[in-house]
């Protein structure tokens, strides 16, 4: 029993000097390795930050600015077909950032109102509008037809206009890994 003991006791010392011999170099290999695993994923986020041609990357969601001129349920299809959604706008710095993009005067967004007539909005992902960017006296539903909104350019707002109406618009996306 005590050969055991002292086996197991010489195995410890052992150990704990081969430890202590190698503690600063397993230190410095875990840095290099806590390092590694940070630009791994840098390089990750960085691949990942991708956008189909000729859509633009925003922070970390892709646009597209249609040109073409669609009606607004016209607009949500084209948006659906490309695999996105016509145009969801999660806070009033996103709509800044999209500003030096807009080369048009008004695009459809993916707002609409509730019902016919109701004061309530809807993104077309069924949330609903929480933060105003509506511009001045808007909505303001003219001939109680304006069912649909747009961003109007020049001044970054929304405004509600009638559906039916052709104009271009864009479309949101996540952005890929490429």
């Amino acid at each position: 029993m005590s050969q055991m003991r002292n086996d197991t006791d010489v195995k410890c010392n052992l150990t704990n000097e081969v430890t202590a011999y190698f503690s600063s170099d397993i230190q410095q290999i875990l840095g290099f390795l806590g390092k590694v695993a940070e630009e791994l994923k840098k390089m990750k986020k960085e691949a990942c930050d991708c956008c189909p041609a000729g859509w633009k990357l925003v922070g970390s969601k892709c646009y597209n600015f249609q040109k073409t001129l669609e009606t607004w349920e016209r607009s949500r299809e084209e948006c659906t077909k490309n695999y996105s959604v016509l145009l969801i706008l999660d806070n009033k710095a996103e709509l800044d950032s999209l500003r030096p993009f807009l080369e048009g005067e008004r695009y459809w967004v993916g707002l609409q109102r509730e019902a016919q007539n109701s004061s309530g909005w809807r993104w077309v992902d069924g949330t609903p509008l929480t933060f105003s960017v509506w511009n001045t006296n808007e909505p303001n539903n003219a001939k109680y037809i304006e069912d649909c909104a747009e961003i109007w350019n020049y001044s970054l707002s929304l405004n509600d206009y009638r559906c039916d109406i052709k104009k271009p618009f864009i479309c949101k996306a996540p952005s890929k890994c490429c």
